[in-house]
C-alpha cells in the first residue's frame, strides 16, 4: 500500500472568531501528531469565509483553504428585525455556499468533516450530511450549542462538547451521539510568561504571591469583560 493511501483526510469548517478557530486548529495539530506517531499522515482542507480569521490561520499553518458563500443571522427579540434586509441577503447566500461546499467535498474526498462552530460551518456541514453522506463531527466550545451547531447536530455522527453540563441541555434525540471531550487547548497557552500581562494591562498593585483568577470572555459582550480596567482581586 502506498503512503498516500495511509493518509487520513480531514475537512475542517468553522471560524469567524478565535473561540471557534483556534480549538479547531489545535484539533488538527493533535491529530497530525497522533497520526505521525503511527506512521501515517493527515491531509487537511479548511472551508470557511475568505479574508477571515480562519483564512489567515489556515494560511499561516500551510493548510489548504476553500472559501464558500456564508450567511450570518443577526438575532433579535423583535421578530420583525429577523427579516431585515441584511438577514435576507445573507441567508440567500447559504444555498450557494452549500453547493460550493459539496464541490469541495467531492473533489477533496474527506474521511470526516469537523464542524467547529460559527455561522461559516453551515454550508459545509449541510453539504457533508445531506448531499455527500460524509460523517460529521460537531464540536461545541461553550456550554450551550450555538445556532449553527444546533442546526447541524441532528445529522451529526458525533457531537463533542466541552462540559458535562451541556449534555442535559441537548435535545434527547441527539444525546446518544454526544461525548464530552473538553476544549482543545494549544500547548502555547501553558508556556506563556506570567509577567507580560501584568505590564500590558497596567495592573497596578498586583501581588503575584496571592492566588490569581483570570477571567476573560469571547463572542458578543466580551468587551465589557475584557476591558483592562475591569478586574477583581479575590482574597
Amino acid at each position: 500500500m502506498s503512503s498516500d493511501h495511509r493518509r487520513f483526510r480531514l475537512m475542517v469548517t468553522g471560524g469567524g472568531t478565535g473561540g471557534h478557530t483556534y480549538p479547531a486548529l489545535t484539533a488538527v495539530r493533535t491529530l497530525q501528531s497522533r497520526l505521525a506517531a503511527q506512521g501515517s499522515g493527515l491531509d487537511v482542507m479548511w472551508v470557511g469565509e475568505v479574508d477571515s480569521l480562519e483564512f489567515r490561520v489556515a494560511a499561516g499553518e500551510g493548510i489548504r483553504f476553500a472559501s464558500v458563500a456564508v450567511g450570518k443571522i443577526r438575532r433579535s427579540k423583535n421578530p420583525i428585525k429577523l427579516v431585515s434586509p441584511a438577514n435576507i441577503a445573507d441567508m440567500s447566500r447559504v444555498p450557494l455556499g452549500v453547493l460550493q461546499a459539496r464541490k469541495v467535498i467531492t473533489g477533496f474526498g474527506p474521511d470526516v468533516v469537523l464542524a467547529a462552530g460559527g455561522y461559516v460551518t453551515v454550508p459545509g456541514g449541510v453539504a457533508a450530511t445531506r448531499l455527500c453522506r460524509v460523517p460529521l463531527v460537531v464540536h461545541e466550545e461553550t456550554v450551550r450549542l450555538g445556532l449553527a451547531n444546533r442546526t447541524l447536530a441532528g445529522a451529526a455522527t458525533r457531537i463533542a462538547v466541552s462540559s458535562p453540563s451541556t449534555l442535559p441541555l441537548l435535545p434527547e434525540s441527539v444525546r446518544p451521539a454526544a461525548v464530552v471531550t473538553g476544549n482543545p487547548v494549544r500547548p502555547e497557552v501553558f508556556t506563556g510568561q506570567a509577567h507580560k500581562p501584568i505590564h500590558a494591562l497596567g495592573l497596578q498593585g498586583f501581588d503575584g504571591r496571592l492566588p490569581t483568577v483570570y477571567v476573560t470572555g469571547g463572542a458578543q459582550g466580551s468587551q465589557q469583560v475584557n476591558h483592562p480596567g475591569r478586574f477583581v482581586r479575590i482574597i
